[in-house]
């Protein structure tokens, strides 16, 4: 059984999971496993594509009910917020987009702070701090960095440590 690797000295990038064997491909392209005969859609690409629309849909419901139950005056700037969040995920790999947007507790302590004094005791600091270290050192073999793709993750952090600070502050 032959495994070819995805790596090479252009392509830093971490795959997401290892690529399938030969013998697997070859079961998983069979014809049988198609949805139309010619068509490259598999029965594993549809169904993935019917949950991304779901959950899609689901999100846009949910939103409109808690917006709508809630009288939230602010409906834009959830669009807002969930649009630089697609934005950022576009930027960088997934490992790393899920190590940086650790860093939200961290921006939401901050941002709490500057708005209304919230102070935290030292073991809640000591408990953000190690969540935040061990997101570093599950993401730190990222070689790709992207200044771009980083800083929209950040601002995507910084919004979402302002809305959550300002819904404590009014819910």
């Amino acid at each position: 059984m032959s495994h070819q690797s995805s790596y090479s000295s252009e392509n830093l990038m971490l795959p997401v999971s290892d690529p399938p064997y030969d013998e697997d491909r070859e079961r998983l392209l069979k014809s049988d496993d198609k949805i139309l005969t010619g068509s490259s859609i598999t029965k594993h690409g549809a169904f993935a594509a019917i949950c991304y629309m779901s959950c899609a849909v689901l999100l846009v419901m949910f939103n409109k009910a808690a917006l709508s139950s809630y009288n939230f005056p602010s409906a834009n700037s959830i669009a807002f917020l969930q649009l630089v969040t697609m934005e950022s995920v576009r930027g960088v790999n997934v490992p790393m987009y899920t190590t940086l947007r650790r860093t939200t507790v961290v921006f939401t302590m901050f941002v709490e702070y500057m708005l209304v004094g919230q102070r935290y005791t030292p073991s809640i600091i000591f408990s953000v701090g190690l969540i935040v270290f061990g997101a570093f050192i599950a993401g730190a073999r990222d070689l790709s960095f992207d200044a771009y793709g980083y800083a929209i993750v950040f601002l995507s952090n910084i919004m979402t440590a302002i809305y959550l600070a300002t819904i404590a502050r009014v819910g």
